[in-house]
């Protein structure tokens, strides 16, 4: 079972018209005749950390089953896979950083934006990069979706709910408040998907292990019981994560610049993630790189090449598409579960280096819970 299993069998649940294989009408089985579906996705709660830092909690009492994370295990890549249906291998975003060959850009995928001047017009478009259709738009019924408000209206959340009724928040209070009401308003058949992303943002500033993590997860914890108490005879709550996160030393993380000796080898910066970094090799250099790459870090992560991963079934079950092979590059490092890697400023400060990382394939980033009730 992994992560699109349960956004199919939701969506299935929800009255979208996909057929579901064994696994997902396992999960479906577990849905009772309701009218509304509630989905909520807490951003970063993997299930080995939330087994760490709230063992008691009512989140965790109501876990019944263990999913896998998709790969690579980060936000991008999850939201997509939950806004089209379709594993990364098709929908080819492939992390955080993206970059576009056809219009030689450097993209931060989520905000879209250029990864290194954020006030420069993109070349590219949103459908370029987010290039399969979403299906919330063709759900019957009402369809909600209930984000923080710095991004409830972006490019992308827009986008991926195909542009039916967002309400931002500023505080869980506000986020649960919205959800109450939206499920008071009348008993007609309604999807509502609940996105909390500040837990993960905790995650990456104290580490996944700090007590700032806990203390979040446990705010989270105490509205979704209060929530759960009230409403759980009346709707349908299906909850999980799209990923993980692992605490990273600061020493542990590898740099590179635009005047590191390996940027001679490639056709622009590393993109992916900071635990599956991507690489657009030149021409004639792939062996080349690969000599300098495994000679640094090879103790510390897997090189693959694109054929590998193709082979390995690493991104999905069905063979890489063509534009997916053009977003993940010529080759993709997997780091242990020590070690990160990032693209920095020439003159960055690694007192700024997050803490917790997460898209790397480890069982703390890729296990994530299947709660219902």
């Amino acid at each position: 079972m992994d992560f699109l299993n349960i956004a199919n069998a939701v969506y299935y649940k929800a009255g979208g018209k996909i057929e579901l294989n064994k696994e997902e009408q396992e999960i479906n089985n577990l849905f009772k005749k309701k009218n509304k579906t509630v989905f909520i996705l807490i951003d970063g709660m993997g299930k080995i950390l939330l087994d760490n830092l709230l063992p008691d909690s009512f989140l965790s009492k109501n876990v019944k089953g263990v999913a896998r994370a998709l790969f690579p295990s980060t936000t991008a890549v999850v939201l997509t896979a939950l806004a089209t249906g379709e594993y990364p291998a098709t929908h080819s975003v492939n992390g955080w950083f993206n970059y576009i060959e056809e219009t030689d850009e450097s993209v931060i995928s989520l905000p879209f934006v250029n990864r290194f001047d954020v006030d420069k017009k993109l070349k590219v478009k949103l459908t370029d990069l987010f290039h399969s259709k979403t299906r919330m738009q063709n759900l019957p019924g009402k369809v909600s979706m209930i984000a923080n408000s710095s991004i409830v209206k972006s490019d992308f959340s827009r986008w991926s709910r195909g542009d039916t009724k967002g309400y931002g928040y500023r505080t869980f209070k506000g986020a649960f408040q919205t959800l109450a009401k939206l499920i008071n308003k009348d008993n007609e058949k309604e999807y509502i998907y609940l996105y909390i992303d500040e837990f993960d943002t905790t995650c990456h500033k104290y580490g996944p292990d700090s007590e700032e993590a806990r203390e979040m997860l446990k705010t989270i914890n105490t509205f979704v019981e209060k929530y759960a108490k009230r409403y759980k005879d009346k709707v349908n709550t299906i909850i999980t994560a799209d990923h993980g996160q692992v605490r990273i030393k600061n020493e542990n993380f590898f740099t590179i610049n635009s005047k590191d000796e390996m940027m001679k080898l490639l056709k622009a910066p590393p993109s992916g993630d900071s635990r599956c970094v991507c690489f657009h090799v030149l021409a004639g250099k792939k062996e080349e790189f690969k000599k300098l790459f495994n000679s640094r870090y090879g103790k510390f992560a897997r090189l693959l090449s694109i054929e590998e991963m193709d082979k390995m079934h690493l991104i999905g079950p069905g063979k890489i598409c063509d534009r997916a092979k053009k977003r993940f590059g010529d080759f993709c490092a997997l780091l242990d579960r020590e070690h990160a890697f990032l693209y920095v400023a020439d003159d960055f400060d690694r007192a700024k280096l997050k803490k917790g990382c997460h898209s790397g394939d480890s069982e703390d980033e890729m296990q994530i819970p299947l709660i219902v009730f």
